[in-house]
Formats: C-alpha cells, sequence, structure tokens
C-alpha cells in the first residue's frame, strides 16, 4: 500500500509541474510569437498584392490579437494607417471563424486623380484587361469573419491641392454564409450599415444577396448636408450648395458580375439650394428634384423630373431618355415651362458617354413662342438652338447654333428677323491669344414696320474674356454704318468703342417714324466716335458727332441754309446730357427774303427734353445780331428771347422787310423781343434806331409804298412834297418799331430831315403847293409810316417750328 501511495503522489506532483511547465511554456509562446510572426510577414506580403505594406503584431492572446498597418510609400501620410484587432476563441477557431475584426482609428488617405479614386501613395499591380468575363463562382472559404466593425476610422478625402474632405467613419459588416458539409464556408450575403460625421454626413444601409443567377443588391443612403462637399464638386466660382441627398436603389447583377439584369433607382433631394449670381437651383419635399433609373438589360431608361431654375425669373425642367451601358449611347426628349413662356419648349438630346470621351448634342426648337421679359411681351419664331458638348482629356469643347426666324417685341415697335449665331469654346483649354470663337447676325432690324438696319459680330476668346467686333448698317439710303470693338470681363462685363465713318446724309437717311416738317430736305457729311461701358458702377460712357457741309431746305418757307457744321459731345452717358459750349455753325441762312450769314449757335443740351442756347451770333443786313440765352423745352414750347442789333444797314434792313427798291447809306442799332407761344411767332414792341448825329441819305425808289403806309392828312401837295422828298432824302435819324398784329407784322418807321436838294414847291396864302418858279425849297419833314407786312403767310415758319418742338 506504501509504494503505491508514494507512486499516485509523486505522479500528480509531476502533473502539476509538468502542467505548470506547459502553461509557462504557452505564455512564453504568445509573448514571443508576435515577434516571431513579425519576422515572417515581410516575406509572406511579399508574395502578394500587399508588397510593401507594414503589418505588426503588438499582442497575441487566446482569444485577441492586436496589431498596426501602414500601407503606402509617404510615411508621413500614408494611404492607410492604424491599430486593427480581432476577437475570437479556441472555439471559434477549431470551427474556421474569426468572431469580430475591429478597425479603430484607422485613417484612410483617398485622392482623386484625373477623375479617378485610389489610395495615395499606393497602387495595385495592373492587371491583364484583355481577360473575358466569365461566370461569377464563389469558393469554399476556409476562415470567415462574422462582423467587421469600423470604430472612430477617418477617411481623408484629397480633391486638387488644397481640397481636403475629412469624415470620421462608424459602419459594421456582416457576412451570411453557409457552412458546407464537406468543410469551408459559402458566402450567401453581406450587410452593410455605415455612418459618417464630420465634413458630410451620411447614413448607408446596403443588403448584398448572392443567388445563383448573380448579386441581389439594395441600398438606401442619404447625404444629410451637401454643403460639406462643395469643395471637391466642380462647381462654378462663388456657387452655394445646401441641401440633403437621398438615394434607394435595387439591382440585380448578372453570375459575372460584369452585366447589370435588373435596375431600380432613385435619386432625389428633398431640400436642395444651389445658387450662384446667374441661378439658383431649388428642391423642396413636396415636389422633390429626382433622378429615376431602370433597367431590365443594357439600356437603363432614366427621367429627370422637378428640375426648378430661378434665372431670376422661375423655370421649370423635365427630362427622359435611355443609357446604353455597352455603347455610351445616350439619347432622350423633355419640356421647359416657365410662366414668362407661352406655352412649353420641347428639347431633345442625344450623346455618347465613355471613360475617354462625352459626347452631347441638345437641341431646343419650335415653331412659336411667346415669353414676358420686363413687362414686355417678346414673341419668337420660329427657333431653334443647338449645342454640341465635347469632354476629351479634362477639356470642355462647347459648340452652340442659334436660329430665329423672327424677334418681335409689339410693345416697342421692334421687330427682328432672320437672328443666326454660332459660338465655339473650350473649357479647361489654355489661352495664349485671341482666337475666334463665333459670330451673330440680324438681318432685318425693323422699327414701326420700317427697315432700318442690320447687324454682323464676330466674337473672340482672349486671355481677359471674350472680345467681339462688328458693324451695324443702315438699310436707308446713304450706307450710314457704325462699326464698334469691345470685350466682356470678370471685372467690366461690358467695355464698347465705336465709330462712325464719315457719310453723306440726307433725307433718306432718316427713317420714315421720325417726322421731319413737310417740304424739308437735308444733307451733310456725319462722322462720330465714342465708348460705352458696364461695370460695378453700371452703364457709363461718352459720344461725339460732328456734322460738315450741311444744307437745309425748306421750299415752301423759303428757308434756305447752307455751310453748316456742328460738333456735338455727349460725356455722360446713358443720360442725355451734352458739355458746355457745343458749337452750330451756319455760313448763310435765307429766312424769306431775310438773309444771315456767319451764324454761331453756342448751345448745351441737358436733358432728352430740354436745349439750352447759351449765346447765338449773326451777320444780318451788314451788321451783327446777337441773342441771349434761351432754353427750349419740349414740356414747354413757349419761347422767349431778344435779338440785340448792331449796325443794320438800314435801307438793306428795308429791303428784306420787303420795302423794296430804297438805297442809301446809315446804320441801326436796337433790338427785338422775340416770343413763340407754341403756334406762331410774334414781335414783342421790338425797335432799331439810327446812331445819334449820325445821319444818312436814303432814297426811295418806290413811294407807293410809303404812300400807302402815311396818314390820310387831306393835304394832297404836303404829301406830294414828301413824297418827292423821300426819293433823295437826308435824314437827322430813323427809328423802326416792330409789333404783330395777328399774322402780320406792323412796322412803324419815323424819318426825319429834309431833301438832299430843294424841291419845286413853295407856299402860297401859307399853304404849300407846287410850283415850277423860284429856287424851291429844303424844308424839315418827320413823316410817320406803318408797313403792314403778312409775316405769318410770308414765311410760314411757324407751324413748321411747332411740328419740330412736339416731342
Amino acid at each position: 500500500m506504501r509504494d503505491y501511495h508514494f507512486t499516485m503522489k509523486h505522479f500528480f506532483r509531476l502533473f502539476t509541474q509538468l502542467i505548470t511547465l506547459f502553461t509557462l511554456a504557452l505564455v512564453l509562446l504568445f509573448c514571443f510569437a508576435p515577434a516571431l510572426i513579425n519576422n515572417f510577414l515581410p516575406s509572406l506580403l511579399a508574395k502578394t498584392d500587399l508588397d510593401g505594406a507594414q503589418i505588426e503584431i503588438t499582442q497575441l492572446t487566446p482569444w485577441q490579437l492586436q496589431g498596426n498597418i501602414i500601407l503606402g510609400d509617404d510615411k508621413q501620410q500614408p494611404a492607410i494607417a492604424g491599430g486593427f484587432r480581432a476577437d475570437y476563441s479556441l472555439q471559434s477557431l477549431l470551427e474556421g471563424r474569426v468572431e469580430a475584426i475591429t478597425l479603430r482609428g484607422v485613417t484612410i488617405h483617398l485622392i482623386s486623380t484625373n477623375g479617378k479614386l485610389g489610395l495615395k501613395g499606393f497602387a495595385l499591380p495592373a492587371k491583364n484587361e484583355e481577360s473575358t468575363a466569365t461566370s461569377f463562382t464563389l469558393s469554399p472559404l476556409p476562415v470567415i469573419v462574422e462582423r467587421i466593425l469600423f470604430r472612430d476610422t477617418q477617411i481623408l478625402f484629397e480633391h486638387g491641392p488644397k481640397s481636403l474632405l475629412p469624415l470620421v467613419v462608424q459602419g459594421e459588416i456582416r457576412p451570411e454564409v453557409n457552412k458546407e458539409e464537406t468543410g469551408g464556408f459559402i458566402l450567401k450575403g453581406i450587410q452593410t450599415e455605415i455612418h459618417t460625421e464630420g465634413a458630410v454626413s451620411t447614413s448607408i444601409q446596403l443588403v448584398s444577396n448572392l443567388t445563383d443567377s448573380g448579386p441581389h443588391i439594395t441600398l438606401v443612403g442619404k447625404i444629410g448636408e451637401l454643403s460639406g462637399i462643395t469643395e471637391i464638386l466642380p462647381l462654378p466660382e462663388e456657387t452655394k450648395l445646401k441641401g440633403t441627398l437621398a438615394v434607394e436603389a435595387d439591382l440585380l447583377l448578372d453570375s459575372s458580375i460584369a452585366n447589370l439584369k435588373q435596375l431600380q433607382a432613385r435619386l432625389y433631394f428633398p431640400e436642395l439650394s444651389l445658387a450662384n449670381k446667374s441661378y439658383t437651383i431649388t428642391s423642396n419635399q413636396e415636389t422633390p428634384l429626382s433622378l429615376s433609373l431602370a433597367s431590365t438589360g443594357k439600356d437603363i431608361d432614366f427621367t429627370l423630373a422637378n428640375l426648378v431654375l430661378n434665372t431670376p425669373s422661375m423655370v421649370q425642367a423635365a427630362l427622359s431618355g435611355t443609357f446604353n451601358s455597352d455603347s455610351g449611347q445616350l439619347q432622350g426628349s423633355g419640356t421647359i415651362e416657365s410662366a414668362q413662356l407661352h406655352q412649353p419648349t420641347g428639347l431633345t438630346f442625344t450623346g455618347e458617354l465613355s471613360s475617354q470621351q462625352t459626347q452631347l448634342e441638345l437641341t431646343l426648337a419650335g415653331v412659336n413662342q411667346q415669353l414676358q421679359a420686363n413687362g414686355q411681351l417678346v414673341k419668337i419664331g420660329p427657333y431653334q438652338l443647338q449645342t454640341l458638348l465635347n469632354v476629351t482629356n479634362g477639356i470642355t469643347d462647347i459648340t452652340t447654333e442659334l436660329q430665329l426666324g423672327s424677334v418681335q417685341m409689339p410693345d416697342q415697335n421692334l421687330f427682328l428677323e432672320k437672328i443666326e449665331g454660332k459660338m465655339h469654346y473650350a473649357l479647361g483649354a489654355p489661352i495664349a491669344g485671341e482666337s475666334p470663337m463665333g459670330h451673330l447676325a440680324i438681318a432685318g432690324i425693323n422699327y414701326k414696320k420700317e427697315n432700318i438696319a442690320n447687324l454682323a459680330t464676330t466674337f473672340s476668346v482672349t486671355p481677359e474674356g471674350i472680345g467681339f467686333a462688328g458693324e451695324i448698317q443702315s438699310r436707308r439710303s446713304g450706307s450710314l454704318r457704325v462699326k464698334f470693338t469691345g470685350s466682356s470681363t470678370t471685372k467690366e462685363p461690358l467695355s464698347l468703342s465705336y465709330t462712325v465713318p464719315a457719310t453723306i446724309v440726307s433725307n433718306g437717311s432718316i427713317p420714315r417714324f421720325i417726322s421731319l416738317p413737310k417740304g424739308l430736305t437735308f444733307s451733310g457729311r456725319l462722322e462720330g466716335k465714342g465708348t460705352l461701358a458696364y461695370g460695378p458702377g453700371g452703364v457709363h460712357g461718352n459720344t461725339t458727332l460732328s456734322l460738315q457741309k450741311g444744307k437745309l431746305d425748306m421750299k415752301e418757307q423759303k428757308i434756305h441754309l447752307e455751310g453748316i457744321t456742328a460738333d456735338l459731345t455727349l460725356p455722360m452717358l446713358p443720360y442725355i446730357m451734352s458739355g458746355p459750349s457745343q458749337q452750330l455753325k451756319v455760313a448763310t441762312m435765307d429766312i424769306g427774303n431775310l438773309k444771315f450769314t456767319d451764324g454761331r449757335i453756342t448751345f448745351r443740351i441737358e436733358n432728352t427734353e430740354t436745349l439750352f442756347i447759351e449765346q447765338s451770333r449773326l451777320t444780318w443786313c451788314g451788321g451783327k445780331v446777337e441773342s441771349g440765352s434761351l432754353r427750349i423745352s419740349l414740356a414747354n414750347p413757349e419761347l422767349a428771347t431778344t435779338l440785340y442789333c448792331d449796325r443794320l444797314q438800314f435801307t438793306e434792313l428795308l429791303g428784306q422787310l420787303g420795302i423794296t427798291d430804297a438805297e442809301g447809306d446809315g446804320s441801326l442799332n436796337g433790338r427785338l423781343p422775340l416770343l413763340f407761344n407754341g403756334h406762331e411767332l410774334v414781335f414783342d414792341d421790338g425797335f432799331l434806331f439810327s446812331t445819334p448825329g449820325n445821319g444818312g441819305i436814303v432814297r426811295f425808289n418806290n413811294t407807293a409804298m410809303l404812300r400807302q403806309g402815311l396818314p390820310d392828312t387831306g393835304q394832297a401837295a404836303h404829301l406830294e412834297y414828301s413824297m418827292q422828298a423821300m426819293e433823295n432824302f437826308s435824314y437827322n435819324w430813323t427809328k423802326l418799331t416792330f409789333n404783330s398784329k395777328g399774322d402780320d407784322l406792323q412796322i412803324s418807321m419815323q424819318i426825319d430831315g429834309k431833301p438832299t436838294t430843294p424841291l419845286p414847291f413853295g407856299y402860297s396864302s401859307g399853304q404849300l403847293v407846287h410850283t415850277t418858279t423860284g429856287a424851291g425849297i429844303q424844308h424839315p419833314i418827320r413823316l410817320d409810316v406803318n408797313f403792314h407786312l403778312p409775316f405769318a403767310q410770308m414765311f410760314k415758319y411757324g407751324q413748321s417750328f411747332q411740328k419740330m418742338m412736339k416731342p
């Protein structure tokens, strides 16, 4: 019994020691296993696609393995860097299962280059792309991971040198498998749920079931705020994006996973605001902007609904079409609606999409259309707008052609016909200098039912913006032209300079809708130049016009002007306001019998309705006539001014006023107040008088007019003496007064003096009698003669002037 007892005690002690040694060996094994494994990992990774990756095992226990991974060439910013942990049990390992793999604090650095997404600083080895798709089959997996967890995983998405989009990912991937009787696991499906925070808040749920006919995938996702992805989208400058995006998709792939067998998807924006200075695209929950996709094979049908564009007026668009995934062919149609359009406008589009090139042709066309522009009705038609878009190697080539049969603006009495244009532009292409861009032509510009001009313009691209040059050609006689050049840049949307080459203009150059007095004809040489610009400060510009060798006639009114020269500068366009002291010169001016020379008028235009005469001066009857300031207004056509006369030749003045056959010397001075009441020209107590102390000789060869103007005194001899005296009269002074009486001009002449030589008259019984004896007499006399001239009938310029004064 003792030996047996000793043996058992010895055995148990030995067993305890063995267990202790084995446990110690296991502890040492798990302690030193990471170092052993880390020695073998580089050689193992070199035989895989992860050659160059750094994987380090930091802890190994019977229930957990921890480590770190670094992937990528850039040590400062590797493609993937962080820690991982695998959870298991001895039983799960024996069954070929890993309970969970957790990626915690891992950073994944993605980069977009030439439209392709990849890991920064890491590229997989190239594969042979010539192999054809074969049926997709899954081999049994010896080990399965039941859950893959993402905890505080950071994704850095780099798009361009300054754009970095950080995301923090929380998520879980749960494979679904069937265990084979022969061993191993067959993957039957994957359930994925991912949430992101940071720059973009997203929620994605994806369920994939692997069937015999191919994978069946269901996706539900939502982006909580789109403003976070603005930096990585190719948006125009100063464009702001806000809103949410939701995605629902159900698709079935074939067994090769290369072809789509069935698709039902919808992408929509419950909230959206995409805005810049030119337009705003909006969406709401009631009528969200949505894109629907459906397919049962190669052809994918799509529908875009509820596209609302404000420019600033609201425009709604709807599109539908088909895309072939094999050929890349795209075609479809749609409609555009707006409150400003009388009826929807149809559009069609075709194109081809591929990884190397994108081509798209868009056409808007219709027979007629009506729209509202700034409250004005505009009628157009037939019309066609065609745009060709070609994207190759990052360069977007755009060509647009416009054809308009007519554009009518009834409220403005404006009608444009045969408008044709073509524009070409390449976005993304370097601009070294000026290059042609396109043209625009309007065959007829009609105003008030008259074809007045046509327009032709060419456009070019410059490093600063867009340049243009063109010409407006008058359709009236004289071939009046306006040539212009200009540019459009971001700093100054419009800068324009223009010239009017020297051209002979006449009545035929003036459109019929500009009313001219009946019988008026004119001609002259016109030229001009100017600038016009539109920028942050609004519209501003200037223009200068010059008229040379002008001539004007109104035969019925007996008005003739010749040698007209005028210069006009408008320095503050768009305001019609000239600079001071503008000049108008007239070499000769005949109004009825009145003859003027060397006319000079200094004026300024105050606005579209007011002309201010600063000063006027002309030569009349050998003397000078000047006027003071005078304001002419279309709103108030009444005028009042005074003509100041200096050294007018007495007999020449009488002759021009209709008192003919008078000759002699002497000059007159004075003033002639004039009034125009809107209907007729009125003289208001004007007077001219001879220079005091300077008399003269005057001879009236036609005394019949004087006789009619003298009052009847009943003394025939006295009248006869006076008439003979006026045939050769030496006057001491004379005075003429001017007053309007109805339609007549009454000129009262007072003259004091005596016959130059004795007349055959004498006195008998105190009475003046004619005699043939004696030396005769030189008796001083003073005559008051009234002349009534049919002024309005003689000149008839009151009505013409009134017509020219009408707005």
